[in-house]
């Protein structure tokens, strides 16, 4: 199957968590025997990179005017592409990204501007108008005019449906992948600990992501300081000089240590995730969820606020509690810290929640089904 394929970021290149579930779609795609033929943005233009068997990456250079800008220069170099490639599927990463675009396509669903908008002035006032426009001219067209959409989870697909009145058979739901036999329970978790600076046996809850408002670092920040436990915070992931100290000035004047990895490198997210007792998001938005299902993978129990697909990510692996109380979330990580065999009952079961409905198998065969579907012409060869 040759398809089309259209994202932002794609390594070494990544402006958030979506394009590296993309990346991980593509590789998974391409290793079951399907032609990707990717259309990503990066720091310069090179077009028509072998990355990696069976996938061809296009590079348009990211301007300004970040996904608005290269969601339409991406639409017009996949018309100049198709003219050379039979795509048997046009997908685009994220449904945004297809306002541009007049020919036959499915795109998956993450988030909603609808969404942002709900998130009020925690997302910033200015951002209000642009959510709005964004909303009515580039996901309410893309949406309506997709053969077909993809939702990241129910959650997700449910706002769809709900937010644009479309029809029930216009959305399936498949989840992301998660590599277990990558992401899974360390043995020598001490010599892990050892390795970044860590001691042993000192209680250690992690955060890894890519900061923006939604993520709740605020929050996060007022969790910890009612959390009746000495603990060090460690961090990984992208994050601007003046998050980054304003968070390890709070979390130092609490009396606790904060080890800030910053990027890490894929190879060793595993080893980050295992080493930790607890993951910890005070996200209030997200459509699935990635480090959730990574650290259950790992063996990590997790504790989130019930926002967006975190219950359904989480499943038996953690506990969520009501968004913004942040006195429910301290307590519920101060009793699993001073319990070690529910920390690892509950990290037992995220791992087999994780294998029973996050494979990567279930990721590649979800889609192929809902291409077979949308795109009828493909079922015929």
């Amino acid at each position: 199957m040759k398809v089309g394929f259209v994202t932002l970021g794609y390594a070494p290149f990544r402006t958030s968590g979506l394009d590296v579930s993309g990346e991980r779609f593509v590789r998974a795609m391409a290793a079951a025997g399907n032609q990707m033929v990717v259309i990503a943005a990066g720091e310069s233009t090179r077009l028509r990179i072998t990355a990696g068997p069976n996938v061809q990456l296009n590079r348009l250079r990211l301007g300004p005017g970040n996904w608005i800008t290269h969601a339409l220069r991406a639409s017009i170099l996949l018309k100049r592409l198709a003219q050379e490639i039979d795509f048997d599927v046009v997908h685009f990463w994220d449904v945004h990204f297809a306002y541009a675009y007049d020919g036959d396509f499915v795109a998956s669903l993450h988030q909603s501007f609808r969404q942002r908008l709900d998130l009020g002035p925690r997302m910033g006032y200015l951002r209000i108008p642009y959510y709005l426009l964004a909303r009515v001219l580039a996901e309410r067209p893309a949406a309506r005019r997709a053969r077909g959409l993809f939702a990241v989870s129910h959650a997700t697909r449910r706002e769809f449906l709900d937010g644009h009145g479309l029809p029930e058979d216009r959305i399936v739901t498949v989840y992301h992948g998660i590599d277990t036999e990558r992401f899974r329970p360390a043995r020598a978790r001490a010599s892990l600990r050892r390795r970044v600076g860590l001691l042993p046996e000192e209680p250690v809850i992690l955060f890894a992501g890519f900061v923006t408002p939604r993520k709740g670092i605020d929050l996060l920040a007022e969790v910890l300081a009612r959390v009746r436990s000495r603990v060090t915070v460690v961090t990984m992931g992208k994050w601007s000089r003046r998050a980054l100290a304003s968070f390890d000035g709070t979390i130092k004047r609490l009396g606790m240590n904060h080890l800030a990895l910053g990027f890490v490198p894929d190879v060793r997210l595993p080893e980050i995730y295992a080493m930790a007792d607890i993951y910890a998001s005070a996200s209030l938005l997200e459509g699935f969820g990635l480090p959730l299902a990574e650290a259950l993978a790992c063996g990590t129990p997790c504790v989130a606020f019930d926002a967006g697909a975190a219950r359904e990510v989480i499943g038996p692996g953690g506990k969520v509690v009501a968004p913004g109380d942040v006195d429910e979330f301290a307590s519920v990580m101060t009793s699993l810290l001073t319990d070690q065999a529910l920390r690892a009952e509950l990290g037992r079961r995220g791992r087999e929640h994780v294998q029973q409905h996050f494979s990567v198998g279930q990721m590649v065969r979800g889609y192929s089904e809902g291409y077979n579907r949308f795109f009828r012409r493909v079922a015929s060869k």
